[in-house]
């Protein structure tokens, strides 16, 4: 993968907190390598467009939510329409939850926080939520 030698994988698609920090990862050109360089994890499939550093550009600048919500849109257009993948799931929550012994997990779609360990504060947040079951 990170060396772009492939004609399909199975992979994560952005990473870290945020709007910007995923996005940029996955689509950044500045991350963007000759196939047989390492990406070091960024932007793998070595997308390059400059529709995409300009939202990606104006999304670092700013912190207005709307503003977000509008740049972030845009990038969404790129990715469904021009990007090279297919998304299967949202990664972190492809977690197997068993409440037989505790109780207090997060629920999908309802806290804004998710079960895994790989994100510290949500798991840090899920334990100090989680109780022994009655």
């Amino acid at each position: 993968m990170n060396e772009g030698d492939f004609g399909m994988a199975f992979n994560y698609a952005g990473s870290g907190t945020g709007v910007y920090n995923s996005y940029s990862a996955m689509l950044d050109s500045k991350y963007a390598k000759p196939v047989g360089k390492n990406s070091n994890f960024n932007n793998t499939v070595r997308w390059k467009d400059p529709r995409t550093d300009q939202l990606l550009d104006e999304l670092r600048r700013t912190d207005d939510k709307a503003r977000v919500a509008e740049l972030s849109a845009g990038l969404e257009k790129i990715v469904a329409g021009q990007v090279p993948l297919c998304p299967l799931f949202q990664s972190v929550w492809f977690v197997n939850i068993n409440a037989r012994r505790w109780q207090g997990w997060p629920k999908p779609g309802t806290d804004g926080y998710v079960p895994h360990f790989i994100n510290g504060p949500d798991f840090t947040m899920t334990l100090q939520n989680l109780r022994p079951a009655t």
